[in-house]
């Protein structure tokens, strides 16, 4: 049985793949979009000290 539990704020994929020898291999990728990205706050640091 696999379990996977994935937080509602970020995006996930998940790589399952299953060899016929009965391994399986996972690979999980973590996608998170930020809303506040790093970029914005620079620009924003920018414009309050000009």
């Amino acid at each position: 049985m696999i379990v996977i539990n994935i937080p509602s704020d970020k995006d996930i994929v998940v790589n399952i793949q299953f060899s016929e020898d009965g391994k399986e291999s996972i690979e999980v990728i973590e996608q998170t979009p930020d809303p506040y990205s790093e970029d914005d706050e620079i620009l924003e640091d920018d414009a309050e000290d000009s």
